[in-house]
Formats: structure tokens, C-alpha cells, sequence
């Protein structure tokens, strides 16, 4: 409404008004200053295309005002910038870096949505052994091919479709919809036995994981315990690949 239009329009014109004074005390050597045309996307700023359309003449002393709606048009501009940066690191923060894999709030979040469906689901929770070890006698570089070699193997054995996250330093969990628990089972060591044999580090490389199927109609479980079954499973795996692979060191 004309009411609702002069509220808003009133501060700008007063704001407008005083940059204009502003730019009047301080004249450059008596020449006329003007900068006209439209604001390029992601350089200048509001305040700053509003000072490059003041005007100033040193003998008249006049400031010419910007156009109304050159300035809405400038504000929504930088208002469209921001959206889309907020949305970019939004985007950064759900996906851990230099994996393609989902992080622990994805996951959760994904687990939550999950779990008030009642949706039959199963669950491999995985421990990447011996990455402390990795870190700290062959440097955090190594650490993380270490990371992106288990990655990119597991993705083999999962469909597009299926949850990959990583929720810990070397705690990763798939979300299997529509899997049985038996043929996760036989995938998951699958990838493991391919990862022990294509090995070519100079340190056992392996990972233990335990697989939990979910039928929460028949026992409604939280995520906590959940994990807390998932992780259970997962040492008895671990006990195992220590004795195979982790003889003459600690596996944590």
C-alpha cells in the first residue's frame, strides 16, 4: 500500500540524504564526480553503488539522488548472493571434504526421519583399523589416503541410492535399505578380504564392522542403541582381524 511504501521508503531517502552531505563537504579539486549504470553481481556493495550514484558538483553544491528502484534492485541483488553462498557452505557442511561421503548430522538426521517411519532398514557400522597408528608414524597425509582408499572401496559395494557417512575419526556407518542383514554381510567382508589382499601400504590395512538389521514395528529401538548393538558386533570383528592382521601391534 502507498502507506506501507512511504514507511519503508522514508529511512532510505534519510540515509541517502546524509551520504549525500557527506560526499559534498568533501569535493576532489572542484571536479564533478559521477558513476552511472547497472551493479555488477558480487563487487559492489549497496552502500557503495548508492555512493558511485551521488553526484556532486563543487559550484552548485547539488546531490543528485539514486533511483528507487535501481536501489531495490542493488539490495535484492546482494540479498540473492548471500542465499547462495549460505546455501554452498550448508552444502560444504553435510559432505565430509575429500571423501563424497555424508557426515554424523547427516546421518542422524537421515537415522531420526528413519526411525519415525518405522522403516525396515539395516545398518553396518565400521571402524577403519589402525588409523591412529597411520597418523602418527607415517604423518595425517597418509592418514587420509588411508581414509579415501576405504572410501572409494566401499562405494563399490553399495548402491547410489544407499547412506555412507562418516560419523567419528575412523568410525564410518552404511544405511542399506531393502537389504537383507545375511547379504550385507557377505558385501561388507567381501570388501574387506579385497582390501587386505590389494594392499600395498607399508602398514596392515583392514576394518572391522558390524551389521544390524532394523524392524522397528517388532522392537522400537533409539539410535543410541542402535550403534550401541552395531558396535558390539563390530569388536567381535576386530578381535578376529587383529589376530590376522594386526599380530605384532595394538589395533585401535
Amino acid at each position: 500500500s502507498k502507506k506501507n511504501f512511504l514507511f519503508l521508503a522514508f529511512p532510505i531517502m534519510a540515509v541517502l540524504f546524509f551520504t549525500a552531505c557527506g560526499s559534498i563537504s568533501n569535493p576532489d579539486n572542484g571536479m564533478a564526480e559521477s558513476v552511472a549504470g547497472p551493479v555488477p553481481m558480487g563487487e559492489t556493495s549497496v552502500s557503495g553503488y548508492v555512493q558511485n550514484k551521488i553526484t556532486v558538483n563543487s559550484s552548485e553544491q547539488v546531490a543528485v539522488v539514486p533511483d528507487i528502484a535501481e536501489i531495490v534492485y542493488a539490495v535484492r541483488t546482494e540479498a540473492k548472493d548471500a542465499a547462495s553462498c549460505q546455501q554452498q557452505n550448508t552444502s560444504d557442511v553435510n559432505n565430509v571434504m575429500g571423501t563424497g561421503i555424508e557426515n554424523r548430522r547427516y546421518f542422524e538426521e537421515y537415522m531420526d526421519e528413519a526411525l519415525k517411519e518405522n522403516r525396515e532398514i539395516t545398518l553396518c557400522y565400521m571402524d577403519l583399523d589402525g588409523l591412529k597408528y597411520v597418523n602418527d608414524k607415517f604423518g595425517h597425509l597418509e592418514g587420509d589416503e588411508y581414509i579415501r582408499s576405504f572410501v572409494a572401496l566401499i562405494k563399490t559395494k553399495i548402491r547410489t541410492t544407499d547412506v555412507f557417512a562418516r560419523i567419528g575419526g575412523d568410525e564410518f556407518c552404511l544405511i542399506l535399505p531393502g537389504y537383507h542383514k545375511d547379504v550385507v554381510n557377505e558385501k561388507i567382508h567381501e570388501a574387506l578380504e579385497q582390501m587386505v589382499a590389494e594392499n600395498q601400504k607399508p602398514y596392515p590395512a583392514s576394518f572391522s564392522f558390524g551389521v544390524i538389521e532394523l524392524h522397528q514395528k517388532e522392537e522400537r529401538l533409539t539410535l543410541k542403541e542402535i550403534l550401541e548393538r552395531a558396535d558390539t558386533m563390530m569388536y567381535l570383528c576386530k578381535r578376529e582381524n587383529k589376530k590376522k592382521y594386526h599380530e605384532n601391534r595394538e589395533v585401535r
